[in-house]
Formats: structure tokens, sequence, C-alpha cells
């Protein structure tokens, strides 16, 4: 988030067209991208937790079900904590989110590092030889 309120300081400073406008927006829409990504990814690992939750207390109430005799139940409280357990499992893909943020996180640090190198070759040659 500080990152996306110092780069929009910058952009507000500078004109459009410059070359250094386009590279940090570039960058803030890298940043954008990364905080959809984050959200997305939370929101799905988040929902993955409450589903091996709730396939646990389907589980339990299972058994309890099972002591007590009644087969049916039984049967379909399994069905649903299997069902429940399986959505939670292939809810994991958030992981596979979060590996693509990095990505862009990354990505965007390399840029970032090109950026500095060509400020300070830019302040190093205005200001001539020591």
């Amino acid at each position: 988030m500080d990152r996306t309120r110092s780069i929009n300081a910058e952009l507000s400073a500078l004109p459009a067209g410059s070359p250094l406008f386009d590279d940090l927006n570039r960058q803030y829409d890298r940043l954008r991208a990364r905080a959809q990504l984050l959200l997305k990814a939370l929101r799905i690992i988040y929902a993955a937790l409450g589903g091996f939750a709730a396939s646990a207390l389907i589980s339990l109430i299972g058994a309890v079900v099972a002591y007590t005799g009644s087969q049916l139940a039984f049967w379909i409280a399994g069905a649903i904590a299997l069902a429940v357990g399986i959505c939670a499992v292939s809810a994991l893909t958030g992981c596979t989110l979060m590996v693509r943020e990095t990505r862009l996180a990354l990505l965007s640090i390399t840029e970032e590092e090109a950026l500095a190198r060509k400020r300070y070759q830019a302040r190093s040659q205005s200001a001539g030889p020591i």
C-alpha cells in the first residue's frame, strides 16, 4: 500500500507521456493487479479453511449419528462431509494465485531496480565529473 501511495504521488508530479511516467504507470497497474490477486487468493484460502472446519464438524455429527444407530443419517452426513471436504481441497487453488502475485512482485522489484539505475545514471551524467 505504501508503494502504491508513493507511485501515485510521483505520477501526479510528472507530465503525461514522459518515459518515467510510463514506467511508473506500468508499476501502478501491476500493483493494482497484485492487490486483486491477493484479495481473491485470501478469499479462496479462507473458504478452504472454512470448508475443512465444516467437513470435520459434519464428520463428527455423522459419528454421533452412527453411534445412535441411524444408518440413513450416517450416510447422509458422510456424503455431505465428503463433498464439503472435496470442495475445500479444490479451493486451495488460492495458493496458485499467491504464486502469481509473487511473480508480479518480483517483476516489479526488477523494474524498480532498473528505474533506480536509470535515475542514478541520469544524475551522474548531469553532475559531470567530480
